[in-house]
This record gives structure tokens, C-alpha cells and sequence, in this order.
């Protein structure tokens, strides 16, 4: 695979670790992706008050568990 060079990044490159990367390609469902790709493509995917949403969801959750 052919990497584009960023050289007027600011942060340092590193490898990625091989046993991260294992995980990483192991917890993967390539045809899950492709479907919810796809599903964002269909619909637009979600707006920046439907993602803070989520957030306050947790937080209500995390606010009764405690």
C-alpha cells in the first residue's frame, strides 16, 4: 500500500506495534464496515447534536450507576 507522505506534519511517526496491529485486524469485520458505510452514505450520517446526544446518554447512565 502506497502511504501519501506528510511532511508538513507536526507530530513524529512511528511504527504501529505489531501486536496492535494483530488486534486490530483480528476485532475487524470488513463486511460490518462496508454496511455501515454504506449506511452513512444513505442518510448522511449523523449531525454534531446527535453525537452530543450520545455523550449526554452516557453521562445520564453513568450519573444513576454511581
Amino acid at each position: 500500500m502506497n502511504r501519501p507522505k506528510h511532511d508538513d506534519c507536526p507530530f513524529e511517526r512511528h511504527p504501529i506495534p505489531p501486536e496492535i496491529l494483530e488486534a486490530a485486524r483480528a476485532s475487524f469485520n470488513e463486511a460490518e464496515f462496508l454496511e455501515e458505510l454504506d449506511e452513512v452514505r444513505r442518510t448522511g450520517g449523523h449531525t454534531i447534536d446527535d453525537i452530543l446526544a450520545l455523550f449526554d446518554e452516557v453521562d445520564a447512565i453513568d450519573e444513576r450507576a454511581a
